[in-house]
């Protein structure tokens, strides 16, 4: 079972926190700084990663079981 996780996401900026909120990670999307980790990542051979700004959400874990409870997605602005 996971701690849980909150992401919250503006128009351009991803912060990720743990349910704890201690940061783990903020960044500015679509910045050059933001293109040059985007194309130098396991994903630079996928043309179109990290450039939609609207699409799907997707929860997941990797190698263990996990449960979410209380999910509540909705449009910021």
């Amino acid at each position: 079972m996971t701690s849980g996780q909150e992401a919250i996401v503006t128009i351009t900026t991803l912060t990720v926190t743990t349910c704890a909120l201690k940061k783990i990670v903020e960044f500015e999307r679509w910045t050059p700084e933001w293109n040059a980790l985007r194309d130098s990542g396991k994903w630079k051979d996928a043309p179109d990663y990290g450039k939609a700004k609207t699409g799907r959400i997707a929860l997941q874990d990797h190698g263990s079981v996990f449960w979410f409870r209380n999910v509540k997605i909705r449009t910021i602005g």
